[in-house]
């Protein structure tokens, strides 16, 4: 074994060590947040009862509403970051992100990220591999195989969204999957009506703003989006949505 493999051994059992000193300091430094978040959420439920009355018959959000809870209480006593750091032990190819792909999230987020935290796993089984799909769980993005940029950058608007909404950004993300928009954000003339009348990216469904920044990327790479058909002169529309990216906190669709 040479000089250069032992390095690169020790570099990458250096970084699991840092992940998890990472998380844990997460956890504590982001219990003032966490707990914020689930006051505003019971005074949510109030409030909404309070404006209209009749919600109270409504099932299905009381549902959704405790299901919200569970993932705000979860995200209290560090349940993301345990997860994380035993995923990063067991499935040992997770690794930290490459130069190339640091300055993607940076020429995206700017600093609203921590580069140092996000873990890629490109040999996750439980889905990637049989049913041709790459997700996230809290700051890792799982696949099988090399991502495209594309995609990269969708999965990281799923990371953007945890750092800003917390855990719940899964069912949130799961809901706008099977809603009737689903990822189709509308086009070009979408984006635009909804510059026109005020709204921001958090006025689309959590799928619907990792697929305007991906169709972002595309353009910007002279492919084109996922979708409508919009060309490099469209791209102030997209760029006028995506400020709130790089802020460190910015407003994220419920």
């Amino acid at each position: 074994m040479n000089t250069q493999t032992i390095r690169d051994i020790a570099s990458f059992c250096l970084s699991k060590v840092e992940g998890i000193f990472l998380r844990g300091i997460d956890v504590v430094r982001w219990v003032p947040k966490r707990l914020w978040r689930i006051v505003n959420h019971l005074g949510s439920f109030i409030y909404r009862i309070y404006k209209r009355p009749q919600e109270v018959l409504n099932v299905k959000e009381h549902f959704y509403w405790i299901i919200e809870l569970v993932f705000y209480i979860a995200d209290l006593v560090g349940v993301a970051e345990i997860y994380e750091s035993l995923a990063d032990i067991i499935k040992f190819n997770t690794r930290p992100l490459n130069e190339t792909e640091k300055t993607l999230v940076s020429k995206f987020f700017g600093d609203s990220l921590n580069l140092r935290r996000i873990r890629i796993d490109e040999f996750a089984f439980g889905g990637p591999r049989s049913h041709d799909f790459a997700y996230v769980s809290f700051y890792t993005i799982n696949s099988w195989g090399e991502l495209n940029e594309d995609i990269f950058v969708h999965e990281l608007v799923h990371i953007w969204q945890y750092h800003q909404l917390g855990s719940v950004y899964i069912p949130r993300a799961l809901r706008a999957q099977f809603s009737h928009e689903g990822y189709d954000y509308g086009g070009l003339a979408n984006l635009v009506l909804a510059i026109r009348t005020g709204k921001k990216l958090s006025a689309f469904n959590l799928e619907q703003q990792g697929d305007i920044i991906a169709d972002y990327h595309r353009i910007i790479k002279g492919k084109n989006p996922r979708w409508g058909a919009i060309t490099k002169e469209d791209l102030w529309v997209y760029e006028h949505l995506i400020g709130d990216l790089k802020a460190k906190t910015g407003e994220v669709a419920a």
